[in-house]
């Protein structure tokens, strides 16, 4: 599929089901797991035992899965991700830091489009404890790929957790 014009069944057959690109995933050997958008994070920050692969997707319409081919990640730690129509490089140390960060600003009112765009409003800049602080910080992380999984991912709504789901919703 890079580059060729032929492809394996198995490849063939994960291409054409519609599932593969229109849903989140991970595989390892223990098998291929789909879920939600609210457990991505908690998968990125403790990924299966290797070998595995990670997709993600904001848009549920990109082929994006392709990039993994060839691509299989052999450590926990230090791993690509594949997120629509581009691949991530993450350090989990990394994430998990960016994810506390992230999450701190949302318990404090700001919203992700804030965080991923950098840019605090008037009103943001009143609320933070230490406004100048949060400034310096956006504009360190901002277009970088693991703070936008850290933030995109986040179960957190601004200021809130999630409701826990019941089992078997």
């Amino acid at each position: 599929m890079q580059g060729g014009s032929c492809i394996c069944p198995m490849c063939w057959f994960v291409y054409k089901t519609q599932r593969f690109r229109q849903s989140m995933w991970v595989a390892s050997l223990a098998g291929t797991r789909f879920f939600k958008h609210g457990d991505a994070r908690a998968i990125l920050l403790d990924p299966p035992d290797p070998p595995f692969a990670i997709y993600l997707t904001r848009t549920w319409k990109k082929q994006g899965w392709l990039l993994l081919m060839n691509r299989v990640n052999l450590d926990r730690d230090r791993f690509l991700v594949a997120e629509d129509e581009r691949l991530i490089a993450v350090s989990r140390a990394d994430l998990r830091l960016k994810s506390e960060l992230a999450d701190g600003m949302l318990r404090q009112g700001l919203t992700k489009t804030t965080l991923l765009e950098g840019r605090l409003s008037a009103y943001q800049f009143t609320r933070l404890r230490d406004p100048r602080t949060a400034e310096r910080l956006l504009a360190e992380v901002r277009g970088d790929p693991v703070w936008e999984l850290a933030v995109w991912y986040s179960p957190m709504k601004r200021g809130k957790l999630p409701k826990k789901r019941i089992q078997g919703e």
